[in-house]
């Protein structure tokens, strides 16, 4: 096990790596750019201020504060390809650890056409498609697909959302718009799975060949590309007859993305589950989801223990292979909805006393701001039961209670999803958030 570990990333992440840190008496050493945003910096039991330009902190400062810390590594935070790529590159070049994330790896995942192709040769089916370099290719390829069909940038995680074209009037509209945020670089062109669930599995793997499927987790619930509300497990495979089938179809996918891609440490791969009962390969993530608390409440696991001793080189145990989830989990983001508030300091938090069955995670505290690294993202609730209505109905009293002023949030969307009849009844899709939206 790593004696002491540098945080790259500022904020509720970095909070929730120390507290794991400190279980296992390892230190835990943070960075911080303003004492305003610094929330996190308690939770380590060092910090060191760095500069931070755009409100990132460059690869070389990590790297000097990692050195001059004497970190045996240093771990990421939450998965973002486009954000660790230069830092993962950098770090291997000094020869220090980056906890679950190497380089050539996250190229491939960050990469939508290297991903199909890897996908190709583990012999799973992606979602139908390509990537195309002009207007006409586009044309063509939405010809051939058939229509509706889905534009989205070359980069897996960039902040270009996917724009929906019902036919070639449409697809022009939404060629312009991804040209003017990516005017360089392939575009995806693929299918619309219509009434499709978003749905994840999670594998850990270590450097002694052993991939384990984990848990699967649905998030269906998003808005430009970002998780509003994920679930472990997806109530579609409980409540479906074929539902423990599908599951294993998905386990079995997941090893052999996993498998292919050879890396140790944790890892979601992201799928499309259509009406019909099909899975569609869409992607892949490396390291800690942000919202990973519903499956540590339904695995009892903790995920940072978990990437820590694998990155070390210890080999996974028969308490993993043996893993039974029990139970229910429903996490939640509270968002900041105005983005004109960025930078501006918290007056006051309002939350009502939580139940052991609920873990709240703040990105902000009292005075301080809403860190970089987190906008704009103010807290999670994750809420877990014996059932599914149970951990729903204790999620929804707490975000009835939450407010941090004078930040503007969406409580109120989210509890308005809650509380929709599709959502409590577990047969919700894609689809729900527009349709709400337009009611």
């Amino acid at each position: 096990m790593f004696e002491k570990v540098l945080i790259a990333r500022r904020g509720e992440a970095a909070a929730r790596v120390a507290r794991t840190c400190k279980r296992l008496g390892v230190d835990a050493i943070a960075l911080y750019s303003d004492a305003a945003e610094s929330v996190h910096v308690e939770a380590c039991d060092r910090a060191f201020e760095v500069k931070a330009t755009d409100g990132q902190v460059s690869a070389e400062d990590v790297i000097a504060c990692a050195r001059e810390a004497s970190a045996d590594a240093v771990f990421p935070g939450y998965s973002s390809h486009r954000a660790h790529l230069e830092l993962a590159q950098a770090l291997e070049a000094e020869g220090i650890p980056f906890v679950g994330l190497d380089p050539d790896v996250l190229r491939t995942v960050g990469d939508r056409s290297a991903f199909r192709e890897l996908a190709e040769r583990a012999g799973v089916r992606t979602i139908p498609g390509g990537l195309v370099a002009t207007l006409d290719e586009a044309k063509s390829l939405a010809e051939e697909v058939d229509y509706p069909v889905v534009l989205k940038g070359q980069a897996a995680d960039a902040s270009i959302g996917a724009r929906k074209a019902d036919d070639e009037e449409e697809l022009d509209a939404a060629w312009s718009e991804i040209r003017a945020l990516q005017p360089e670089g392939s575009v995806v062109v693929e299918s619309h799975i219509p009434r499709a669930r978003d749905l994840e599995v999670l594998l850990v793997s270590d450097s002694h060949g052993t991939v384990l499927p984990l848990v699967e987790m649905e998030t269906s619930i998003l808005e430009a590309g970002r998780g509003l509300i994920r679930e472990c497990p997806s109530p579609k495979l409980v409540l479906a007859a074929d539902g423990e089938s599908i599951r294993e179809m998905m386990f079995d996918i997941g090893v052999r993305i996993a498998r292919e891609l050879e890396c140790v440490g944790l890892m979601s791969v992201q799928m499309l589950l259509s009406p019909t009962g099909r899975l569609w390969v869409r992607g892949a993530r490396l390291g800690l989801v942000a919202m990973h608390a519903v499956v540590e409440r339904v695995t009892r696991l903790d995920l940072v223990a978990l990437q820590l001793q694998v990155a070390s080189g210890e080999a996974l145990g028969e308490e993993i292979e043996y893993l039974q989830p029990r139970g229910h989990a429903i996490g939640a983001q509270i968002l900041a909805s105005d983005p004109s508030q960025e930078g501006v300091s918290v007056d006051e938090i309002v939350l009502p006393s939580a139940p052991r069955t609920a873990r709240i995670e703040l990105s902000v505290a009292k005075g301080t701001q809403v860190p970089p690294d987190d906008w704009p993202r103010v807290a999670k609730i994750t809420a877990s039961a014996p059932v599914r209505r149970q951990a729903l109905m204790t999620l929804d009293r707490i975000l009835a209670a939450a407010s941090f002023e004078p930040l503007k949030t969406n409580v109120a969307a989210l509890r308005k999803v809650l509380h929709a009849g599709t959502f409590r009844a577990g047969q919700y899709d894609l689809s729900l958030i527009e349709q709400l939206r337009s009611t």
